[in-house]
């Protein structure tokens, strides 16, 4: 059996058969071996002020535990300088180092030893100048839903010292949450559903916030699920005030195509009550009736017509009155569907039937026009 030194620990031995099982007494087994970083073999990053004391652990494992140490200091390749201001114990030891020109900023080694021999791959710190920290880096949003995110980034330069992350949400102009906490993680929960949110995040050590910070932009998933519950609870506040509107608008449409079919029937019966006085007078009109314009003057028809087809000079008369003259002519007026009834102009004694008057003819003399046909 092949062990390492993660082998050592408690061990028994057990045994069964037909009759029962029994155990031995358990024993512990201790796995020697040389000293070796517990921080794991990558380089620490630790940053230092000038003048200002700086306190770093060398931790190791081993067995038997470490019970010796050493420091060295490596500012320029191939160049080292032993240091001896450290405090030991078993398994750890602290070294106070205070940088006081640029110089002094470089590569600290520790080496541990025990009863098997020295460390063979030191534990490194670099040593670099103490400043605000460099913002996180490659943001991303995951395990988004209707109402909650997932924000997580990766840390960036510490500034050589201890940092923290924090995080300001918006809506908008609005800050909704300021988030801190020891990783560059954040769960924000009680979001709006289908809504774009942004989110700063930052570092910060003791000497102050990271010079920049790193914007995120992500957009909530829509709560169909919401919709459904909302549905078969029954409608909102909205869905009624919308629904309200709209038996309101149906209303006031009904209303009014009623109110123009009514006006619309009142408008025709008023018109055909009107029509109908008109339509009676002119049927009790007689057929023919000759109206002599001179009681002393025999009236006489002829037979002979002119139309309005043939005089289109005429002017109708204004109503159906008739002119009174002296001049002994006879005018014999004829019903007809039409307001200009055919006119009979005789040769002398002259009889003409109603007819419209022209405007420049004279009522007095009633001078015949030049055109005047004969009835013989």
């Amino acid at each position: 059996m092949r062990v390492n030194r993660f082998s050592s620990g408690r061990y028994c031995c057990e045994a069964s058969n037909s009759e029962g099982v029994t155990k031995s007494i358990p024993f512990h087994l201790r796995v020697k071996f040389e000293p070796i970083c517990a921080e794991g073999p990558s380089k620490k990053l630790l940053g230092a002020a000038k003048d200002e004391p700086l306190k770093i652990e060398c931790k190791v494992d081993a067995e038997p535990a470490a019970s010796l140490f050493r420091w060295s200091f490596n500012s320029t390749p191939g160049i080292s300088k032993e240091l001896s201001e450290f405090v030991s114990e078993a398994g750890r030891s602290v070294l106070t180092y205070i940088p006081k020109t640029m110089a002094d900023y470089g590569t600290l080694q520790c080496w541990g030893r025990n009863d098997l021999g020295s460390q063979t791959v030191p534990c490194v710190y670099q040593i670099v100048r103490a400043g605000p920290p460099e913002p996180p880096n490659s943001c991303t949003a995951t395990n988004a839903t209707h109402h909650s995110v997932v924000v997580s980034c990766r840390k960036g330069f510490d500034g050589g010292l201890k940092q923290k992350f924090g995080m300001v949400l918006n809506y908008g102009d609005n800050l909704l949450a300021n988030l801190s906490g020891p990783v560059p993680e954040f769960t924000i929960n009680n979001l709006e559903a289908s809504q774009d949110y942004t989110a700063e995040i930052y570092s910060i050590n003791v000497k102050g916030l990271s010079k920049s910070s790193t914007v995120l932009q992500f957009r909530t998933l829509p709560a169909p699920g919401l919709k459904e519950q909302r549905r078969s609870t029954g409608p909102n506040i909205e869905e009624k005030s919308t629904a309200s509107w709209l038996y309101i608008l149906l209303a006031a449409g009904s209303t009014l195509i009623v109110a123009a079919a009514i006006g619309t029937i009142v408008f025709a019966i008023r018109r055909f009550k009107v029509d109908s006085p008109v339509q009676n007078r002119r049927q009790r009109i007689p057929k023919q009736e000759e109206i002599p314009l001179n009681s002393h003057v025999p009236s006489h028809t002829d037979n002979t017509t002119i139309t309005d087809d043939k005089n289109p000079d005429l002017i109708p008369p204004s109503n159906e009155t008739l002119l009174e003259c002296t001049a002994p002519y006879t005018i014999t007026t004829r019903p007809s569907s039409k307001r200009n009834s055919a006119t009979q102009m005789p040769v002398k004694p002259y009889h003409v039937t109603w007819a419209p008057i022209l405007q420049s003819r004279n009522c007095a003399t009633q001078t015949p026009p030049s055109h005047k046909e004969s009835s013989v």
